[in-house]
């Protein structure tokens, strides 16, 4: 987080107070860009620029205790979050925001769905997968996903990880181009075919085959 607001006055006896920057609601989001983000802290008034990781952020709203912001496209990667004013000085939020992880809890955080280049994390809520996706990977902590049938998932480098919630399969393939990790939860393969290319790890929760094929 950023350093605490301070006051100071100059010769003419300005006073100026510098912003802080305490959160980023959603702290994390799509590399293609497009989330909305809330960004609160003090002092905010006067802010002009922000950026995500050194790429300019679009500003749609500013006010005394938050700027919103919509996010340009990035690398993945943990990034610092940055604002500067209108001669009120800057702040910096360390590490305030994750480009590459799209959350859902009932609707993606942000309003920007996750693509290829994301891992779709499901914290809560239902989720019904109902056409073709790709994503970068898949981790589920709680909540529910259902493969609905006909609806293929396609997982890239980032794998698919389980620690809670349920997953429930459709009758279509689901590639896992990485590791396969059930440590919680209730996992109910496809009927079709899943694939691993990678580790498969089970250490927990329960995993059904549905009659499906474990390649």
């Amino acid at each position: 987080a950023s350093a605490p607001s301070q006051a100071s006055t100059s010769a003419d006896n300005t006073v100026t107070v510098t912003p802080t920057l305490t959160a980023a609601n959603p702290s994390m989001g799509s590399t293609a860009g497009g989330t909305i983000v809330a960004l609160t802290g003090t002092h905010l008034g006067n802010v002009t620029a922000v950026t995500f990781g050194g790429t300019p952020a679009t500003i749609t709203g500013v006010a005394a205790t938050q700027v919103t912001v919509t996010t340009q496209a990035h690398a993945a990667g943990t990034v610092d979050v940055a604002i500067s004013t209108s001669g009120a000085g800057a702040a910096t939020l360390t590490g305030g925001y994750v480009y590459g992880r799209v959350q859902w809890t009932g609707a993606w955080e942000g309003g920007a769905a996750p693509g290829a280049g994301d891992v779709a994390v499901i914290a809560g809520g239902d989720l019904t997968i109902g056409a073709n996706v790709a994503w970068g990977g898949l981790d589920i902590q709680g909540g529910t996903v259902t493969q609905s049938a006909g609806a293929t998932i396609t997982l890239g480098a980032d794998g698919f990880t389980q620690s809670g919630g349920t997953f429930t399969g459709g009758d279509s393939d689901i590639t896992v181009n990485g590791d396969f990790i059930l440590s919680n939860g209730t996992f109910t393969s496809t009927s079709g075919v899943l694939t691993v290319t990678d580790a498969f790890t089970h250490t927990g929760g329960a995993f059904f085959h549905n009659d499906g094929t474990v390649a």
